[in-house]
């Protein structure tokens, strides 16, 4: 499966997303606001819930 869309809303340009959660910092550039990409999603045989995910990494 693969969408083509706008990367976020707004006027082409550059723009940063940050976040602070338990006193860690996440920052993330995007250089391509309002261009159009593509996204494949993997096939569903390659893919976890959160449940099973959870369940393989805390044996």
């Amino acid at each position: 499966m693969s969408r083509t869309g706008p990367l976020l809303c707004g006027g082409a340009g550059t723009g940063a997303l940050s976040s602070r959660v338990d006193g860690r910092t996440s920052a993330t550039t995007y250089d391509s606001f309002g261009e159009n990409f593509t996204i494949t999603l993997p096939a569903a045989e390659k893919t976890l819930t959160m449940e099973a995910f959870r369940a393989r990494v805390t044996r």
